[in-house]
């Protein structure tokens, strides 16, 4: 894992449990609307390792970072690429297409539409992204061999559902003995940065209610438990209950947000479970969407489901998308394995903005695990 608070799974998480943030002007900049003049704005940037570069170039320098502190830590533990698959989850284009959408509703009202060639879209280059990022990351660590399976999907933060459903799918199959998953994302890119802006969701000091940008990635190592037991790897934790459900409407529908598709998922992971949990990570990023939907999902959820401790991660990290739903499944197996008052789960939603919710809790295993 790698976020703005450490290089390593163990200095981020523990950072973020003292409640340490290290937010600080970034280089980009926005323009103010009135004056033109240039507005700084403030992040949760990595550092300088990610200076200069942008989408594919950043993403491979995260994620390169990340899967080299995961490898370090397994220790060996992963047999052969041959028989592992790599599963990443990347940005959608949602963002960048309602913010075109909206400038294209100001030029229109101004009569001043811009028609000049900006060059090939965010969605044209995606399947270049697919085809690169997992090999260029793979090459960064100089492993050649090539993976049983590698994916990528575009999917923001709900797509960590996706990945870990993929994932137990290829295991449960015998496709993979073991599968690397994780997200990766930089809203700290200059692109995301001017959408967020004209989307009006971005933190700045003329807007104080928004978010504020993160970047970040994080990898797990999942296998079957039997599996793991047999060749004596310790479990930190059993990922049950993934489920996901579609709000009928996304974030810049102009409809208030229900907490119908956000109640529906938890208690979908409440029920496939079938253990009690208090302790949720909570995918709130400052927007104020976001929240309202939150609200609403707790008045629909029964009393017993109600959570005890709400851990909003964005709040040492900033917001960091697609790569949100494994970084919060790093601080959840830090919790489980680490914390003073250990819980016996933790439960982890997600929210995109496109409009789907998803949630899955992670389980201490039996005899309380092993850190690695």
């Amino acid at each position: 894992m790698v976020s703005s608070l450490g290089l390593d799974v163990l200095g981020s998480c523990a950072a973020a449990r003292a409640g340490l943030v290290r937010p600080a002007e970034l280089d980009q900049f926005i323009l103010d609307p009135d004056t033109s003049e240039p507005v700084a704005l403030v992040g949760h940037p990595v550092g300088d390792y990610t200076l200069g570069f942008s989408e594919l170039g950043l993403w491979t320098r995260l994620g390169s970072l990340a899967l080299r502190n995961l490898l370090t830590r397994c220790e060996g533990r992963i047999p052969t690429l041959s028989r592992t698959a790599v599963l990443i989850n990347a940005p959608s284009g949602y963002y960048l297409r309602c913010a075109q959408e909206t400038r294209a509703r100001r030029s229109h009202a101004r009569s001043d539409a811009d028609d000049a060639d900006v060059g090939p879209s965010y969605e044209e280059l995606l399947p270049l992204y697919e085809a690169e990022l997992v090999p260029k990351i793979l090459s960064a660590l100089d492993l050649r061999e090539r993976p049983a399976v590698q994916r990528v999907t575009f999917e923001d933060e709900t797509g960590a559902i996706s990945v870990l459903s993929t994932a137990r799918h290829l295991l449960d199959s015998g496709q993979a003995k073991q599968c690397i998953v994780g997200g990766i994302d930089s809203l700290i890119d200059t692109h995301w940065l001017v959408a967020c802006d004209d989307l009006g969701v971005l933190k700045t000091a003329q807007r104080p209610v928004g978010f504020m940008p993160g970047e970040g990635a994080a990898f797990l190592l999942l296998e079957t438990e039997e599996y793991a037991r047999r060749r004596g790897a310790p479990v930190l934790a059993t990922i049950v209950g993934l489920a996901s459900r579609e709000e009928p409407a996304h974030r810049f529908a102009q409809r208030p947000p229900s907490g119908i598709a956000l109640a529906g998922a938890i208690d979908d992971s409440m029920q496939q479970a079938g253990v009690p949990c208090n302790t949720f990570f909570c995918d709130l990023n400052g927007d104020p969407a976001r929240s309202s939907d939150w609200g609403c999902a707790l008045a629909r959820l029964s009393r017993d489901v109600q959570p005890r401790t709400d851990v909003p991660l964005a709040a040492s990290f900033g917001a960091t998308r697609s790569a949100y739903g494994f970084m919060a499944a790093c601080a959840g197996v830090f919790m489980l394995a680490q914390d003073r008052k250990r819980p016996e789960s933790v439960l982890i939603w997600t929210s995109s903005d496109s409009g789907r919710r998803g949630s899955f809790l992670m389980r201490r295993p039996a005899g309380g695990g092993k850190t690695t």
